[in-house]
């Protein structure tokens, strides 16, 4: 990846990270991971009411999948993120 590339791809993912409250890098989609993690991070998710969540399929975007972990400086990819959200109101 060039450092052109590498700069914007760092800025769509802040910009993903940011503009959501809710993000999910993962291997396959919400109706069908294709991963553990992920799986289990959608069924958390749903089991507490956050059914709206940013998702990318990283294997479908190779400059996203090396750049999720360049951005977090962590091995491998950093499946989930989230800013501070107020939990729902269940009344």
């Amino acid at each position: 990846m060039t450092m052109d590339t590498q700069d914007k791809t760092h800025d769509k993912i802040r910009q993903q990270v940011s503009g959501n409250p809710v993000v999910l890098y993962m291997k396959g989609t919400p109706q069908f991971p294709q991963c553990g993690f992920p799986r289990l991070a959608v069924q958390a998710l749903n089991a507490c009411g956050r059914d709206e969540l940013f998702q990318r399929q990283v294997l479908e975007n190779p400059d996203i999948r090396q750049g999720i972990k360049e951005y977090a400086n962590w091995p491998t990819i950093r499946s989930s993120t989230s800013r501070r959200v107020r939990r729902r109101s269940t009344s």
